[in-house]
């Protein structure tokens, strides 16, 4: 994987592909346990994660280090060389491809394992009503429990706001249910202020 120089220290945050989809949903799935801990089930998340993601709307995982050393996410995720595919554009798009006929499984298994992501971003695009432009949209923020307090969150959030700069954004976005407080001073401190309210009532 290729370390960003935003990762926290004790970690490693590096860029996801899209083949990082089941990741994706386990990831929402876990933020919506811990917000809606009453709920069992949110079967409805991988038709979202199916609807609106793609190679457009990135995803950054944080790992914690560990005494192997980095490898290179790439090498091991896209069937594409360098040369074939300079910008890694391939690795983004192309479907998985499955080992050739009479490779050795076992060497695959001599491969560094990968650490489990223990937090987790995902980026995308969303419209304003107001002056029909386009801007960066948060669409997921999770760091799990154990891992928190540790500068995770503000990575990614440091993480988040480059890429909008970097693609020419004039603002970001993202949507804070009411009651988690926490993640609402995480991004008041970030310079995010109320843009509108939902406003919900039962008719049960």
């Amino acid at each position: 994987m290729e370390k960003s120089p935003l990762s926290p220290p004790g970690y490693c945050l590096y860029k996801g592909t899209t083949r990082d989809r089941r990741l994706l949903v386990d990831f929402l799935e876990r933020t919506y346990h811990s917000l809606f801990p009453e709920l069992c089930d949110f079967p409805h998340l991988e038709q979202t994660v199916e609807s609106y993601f793609s190679w457009r709307s990135p995803l950054w995982w944080v790992v914690p280090e560990t005494t192997q050393g980095n490898f290179n996410h790439n090498d091991h995720d896209s069937p594409f060389s360098p040369r074939e595919d300079p910008l890694g554009l391939m690795a983004q798009i192309s479907p998985t491809i499955g080992p050739a006929d009479g490779f050795n499984q076992t060497n695959s298994a001599e491969k560094i394992t990968r650490p489990q992501p223990i937090a987790g971003l995902w980026l995308g695009n969303a419209i304003d009503q107001v002056t029909g432009d386009r801007h960066g949209h948060i669409f997921m923020l999770y760091v799990e429990p154990a891992h928190r307090r540790r500068g995770i969150a503000t990575a990614l959030m440091e993480q988040a706001q480059q890429w909008g700069q970097q693609r020419g954004d004039r603002l970001i976005a993202l949507q804070v249910f009411s009651h988690n407080q926490g993640a609402m001073k995480l991004y008041e401190k970030f310079g995010f202020i109320p843009h509108a309210l939902v406003m919900q009532k039962s008719l049960i």
